[in-house]
């Protein structure tokens, strides 16, 4: 996204692609709270969450960015990659984080958990960052 007004398509472009997820949470944001998004979630009927103000601990993403962000630096740091490869290396990470098995979603992948399937690792065997 260029903008937080490009928030709602995005979203949508998400949807598409993707699939509508069962709950969207939120922080209320400007962006999260706009009409378009309003009409995309009645449209897709996906149901709103939302974290109480200046608790972002309630939200499992902020966890899993800090996981991301940890990740991709041990990446960095274990290959000698230069810094300026930091967007390739956090695709990466995400890569593998959605690969490997996580507890808190019942002992499977997050592929597994969004769409049914058990992933494929044979590639991630093969090749390195």
């Amino acid at each position: 996204m260029l903008s937080e007004s490009h928030g709602a398509k995005a979203l949508e472009e998400f949807v598409l692609e993707v699939g509508a997820p069962y709950k969207l949470i939120n922080d209320n944001a400007n962006m999260e709270i706009s009409d378009a998004q309003r009409k995309i979630l009645r449209a897709y009927n996906i149901n709103r969450g939302k974290t109480d103000l200046y608790h972002p601990h309630q939200n499992p993403v902020e966890r899993r960015r800090q996981e991301i962000k940890k990740v991709t630096l041990a990446i960095l740091d274990h290959t000698n990659a230069p810094v300026n490869l930091w967007a390739l290396a956090t695709k990466y990470a995400i890569l593998l984080l959605n690969h490997t098995v996580n507890e808190s979603i019942g002992g499977i992948t997050p592929i597994e958990r969004a769409f049914a399937i058990t992933p494929d690792i044979s590639s991630l065997l093969q090749y390195a960052f």
